[in-house]
């Protein structure tokens, strides 16, 4: 450890995650009452953009591009 540790110590403390934390929601509240979602555009965007895999039905999951060398990731300038 390099000086007086606080970098350390302040490093260890951003990454705990606490668990103890109190709160007064009820989860059942963000339950749905219908599984019928609508797939638009730019809800399957969306997902695939930000990696929710698992919200995407199957035939559209199966569908995502696939990224490799020939066909890089075109980052937005």
């Amino acid at each position: 450890m390099i000086g007086d540790g606080k970098s350390a110590k302040h490093s260890q403390f951003l990454a705990t995650i606490k668990t103890d934390v109190p709160f007064d929601i009820d989860a059942m509240n963000f339950r749905r009452d219908t599984t019928d979602i609508l797939y638009t555009p730019a809800l399957v965007e969306f997902l695939k953009k930000y990696e929710f895999r698992s919200l995407l039905p199957g035939d559209i999951v199966h569908s995502a591009p696939v990224y490799n060398l020939e066909n890089p990731v075109k980052k937005a300038t």
